[in-house]
C-alpha cells in the first residue's frame, strides 16, 4: 500500500512491486516488509537447459546402391543441451535468443521397394544427423505481474555434418546425401518459478513445424533450465 498524489490530493492506494522498480520510496511504516523477490521478465537473463525432443516425419522415397526403397513414417527422440540470453522488451514481452546442439537420431523400416532384396536384407533404415540450432524467441505474458507466457519462435537447423545413414544395417556409401539443414517454427509455453536470490528454475514445452521441408517435420519438445537475472 502507498500514499499517491493525484490532481493534488493525496490519496492512498496500491501497486505491484515491479511497476515501481525504477522508484523510490521516501519513507516507509516500520511494520511493512518489503520482499526481494526478483521479477524475472524485467531483467536481462542468461540459462543454460537440457531438453527432451520427440519429431516425426511422414515416409519417403530412398534411392540407394541401385534399390529403390519406400519407407514408413521416420521418428526419432534425443536430447539436446541450450545456452540463451533474454532481454526485456516491451510492456508484456521479452525476446530471447538460443543456440542449442541437437540431434535426429531417426529410424524407419522398409514398407515398398522396386527391387529384388537379398534374402538377408533387414527392413531398417537409421538416419543420425547433428544440428546446431540458432533461434529467436517473442515471449508475451499476460500480466504484468505473470510468470505464465507464451510465444512463436523462428530456428535454424543447421546440418552440422558427418551425416550417417544406415540401410538394413549397413552404412550408406553412396555421396550426395543432402544437406539436412532447415528452418523451424514453434509455439512454445513455460513459466518462470524463482528458486532464490536470483536463479529462477524454467520449465517450457515446445511444439514445431518445418517451414522448408518435404514431407514436413513434426516436433515436440519439453525442457528444462536455470536461469540467472542480472
Amino acid at each position: 500500500k502507498v500514499q499517491i498524489t493525484y490532481k493534488g490530493e493525496k490519496r492512498p492506494g496500491f501497486v505491484f512491486i515491479e511497476d515501481i522498480k525504477f522508484s523510490y520510496m521516501r519513507s516507509k511504516a516500520s511494520r511493512i516488509e518489503f520482499s526481494n523477490h526478483q521479477i524475472y521478465r524485467q531483467n536481462k537473463t542468461m540459462s543454460l537447459g537440457v531438453s527432451f525432443n520427440y519429431l516425426l516425419q511422414d515416409g519417403y522415397r530412398i534411392e540407394s546402391s541401385g534399390y529403390s526403397l519406400e519407407t514408413t513414417e521416420f521418428t526419432s527422440i534425443s536430447a539436446a543441451f541450450n545456452f540463451s540470453h533474454e532481454w526485456p522488451w516491451k510492456d508484456h514481452f521479452n525476446l530471447r535468443a538460443s543456440v542449442a546442439f541437437k540431434n535426429a537420431n531417426w529410424s524407419s523400416e522398409i514398407k515398398q521397394t522396386g527391387a529384388t532384396l537379398p534374402a538377408n536384407f533387414i527392413n531398417e533404415v537409421e538416419d543420425n544427423i547433428g544440428y546446431l540450432a540458432i533461434g529467436g524467441l517473442l515471449k508475451w505474458y499476460p500480466t504484468s505481474s505473470q510468470t505464465f507466457w507464451l510465444g512463436p519462435g523462428l530456428e535454424y537447423m543447421w546440418d552440422r555434418g558427418g551425416r550417417e545413414r544406415k540401410i538394413s544395417g549397413n552404412l550408406d556409401t553412396d555421396k550426395g546425401l543432402d544437406d539436412a539443414s532447415y528452418i523451424n517454427f514453434s509455439i512454445s509455453t513455460g513459466i518462470d518459478v524463482h528458486l532464490t536470490d536470483n536463479f529462477f528454475l524454467l520449465p517450457e514445452f515446445k511444439a514445431s513445424t518445418s517451414l522448408d521441408q518435404t514431407p514436413s517435420i513434426y516436433g515436440l519438445e519439453a525442457g528444462l533450465a536455470i536461469g540467472y537475472v542480472y
